[in-house]
């Protein structure tokens, strides 16, 4: 584990986000808040679930109007399980931060892996109705995947 007191917030930012495997997605996330240059390494990996849970509060706004306009049938229920499975995603991030704050990594890292196993079970309902994963939904989940991937890489950093 790197020692952050030599490291200054721009440096301390790139050496995470280069530990990732979405380098580009990392380094844009935490420059978009400016909370990121005046925390450590734990505090990066919280503003970081920040912005999953905020991907997935999108997901789930969008899946919800997907539901009002679908018409009854396989589609209809493979939407309302995305609805359910993201409301679970929000209560896992919080009880990762939770986790993180009492110093119990892989606490967090099991709520982040939950959290990405159902992003993955969503997009697995429409391949099972045999429905088309709807463009938006496509672009949004593979975002909340990879934010994700990011902050279990963060996670293990912290080890």
């Amino acid at each position: 584990m790197l020692d952050p007191r030599l490291l200054t917030h721009e440096a301390l930012i790139k050496t995470i986000c280069s530990e990732t495997h979405h380098v580009d997605l990392c380094l844009s996330t935490l420059k978009s808040d400016p909370l990121s240059f005046t925390t450590d390494c734990l505090g990066l990996t919280k503003i970081t679930i920040n912005a999953t849970t905020k991907t997935s509060d999108d997901i789930t706004n969008y899946v919800k109007r997907l539901y009002c306009d679908a018409k009854a049938g396989r589609t209809k229920s493979a939407i309302a399980d995305c609805v359910e499975l993201y409301k679970d995603v929000k209560d896992q991030f919080g009880n990762a931060v939770k986790d993180l704050n009492a110093g119990d990594d892989a606490g967090a890292n099991a709520n982040v892996s939950a959290a990405l196993t159902d992003g993955e079970t969503c997009k697995d309902g429409f391949d099972e109705a045999g429905a088309g994963l709807p463009g938006g939904l496509q672009t949004l989940g593979v975002h909340f995947l990879d934010l994700c991937s990011v902050v279990l890489s963060m996670i293990n950093h912290l080890k």
